[in-house]
């Protein structure tokens, strides 16, 4: 199964037990910021790859100050550019790197956007952005 064939069913239909174009194996990921619903399919998508889906909405409705804890459970952060204030942004890139946990800025909130890093870092061929989206779209 491509990765297109697996965001299209994953995120548009919204289903679970496809075959993951990426492994987690165990990974703990810090995802900070994004939209509410494109949250949520990252989650699917994350756990169904064995990962392990900690989320936080970079302050809007949850304190700053629990980033720093948060991201200490974590292996690593990823955050969308396009959906995340600049302060909060600042604030987990410092702590990150006192921590010594690798953060990975994304293009978008998107589910594709995810999924182009975790096929970047965790395996596989990933398939392009635009491709991912256009066929979300159809």
């Amino acid at each position: 199964m491509s990765h297109i064939e697996y965001l299209h069913g994953a995120s548009c239909q919204n289903q679970r037990h496809r075959q993951q174009p990426f492994g987690l194996a165990g990974q703990r990921i810090l995802y900070v910021g994004g939209r509410r619903n494109a949250n949520k399919a990252l989650r699917t998508l994350i756990e169904d790859a064995g990962g392990e889906f900690k989320g936080h909405d970079g302050g809007l409705e949850q304190r700053k100050g629990l980033l720093p804890a948060m991201v200490a459970g974590a292996d690593i952060v990823v955050f969308p550019v396009d959906c995340v204030d600049h302060d909060s942004v600042s604030m987990l890139k410092r702590v990150c790197q006192q921590q010594g946990v690798d953060y990975h800025p994304v293009r978008s909130a998107s589910v594709g956007s995810f999924v182009e890093l975790a096929v970047r870092l965790f395996g596989g061929q990933g398939a392009g952005v635009n491709q991912l989206v256009d066929v979300c779209r159809s």
